[in-house]
């Protein structure tokens, strides 16, 4: 199942770390909300799906 992560409410700014197409956060102040995007795509098995995501704060 695919999916990306946002900065924004309007799907506009992917986050990550610089790399494929992404862009690293630079903010100064402590609360960043996330936003799920799934697009449309083919179904997968039912069944429990899990993935990490890993954030990593520099200062």
């Amino acid at each position: 199942m695919t999916y990306h992560l946002y900065q924004d409410v309007g799907f506009s700014q992917l986050w990550g770390d610089g790399t494929q197409g992404m862009q690293a956060l630079s903010a100064s102040n402590s609360e960043h909300p996330i936003y799920a995007y799934v697009p449309a795509q083919r179904m997968p098995p039912e069944g429990v799906y899990t993935d990490s995501v890993m954030v990593v704060v520099e200062w």
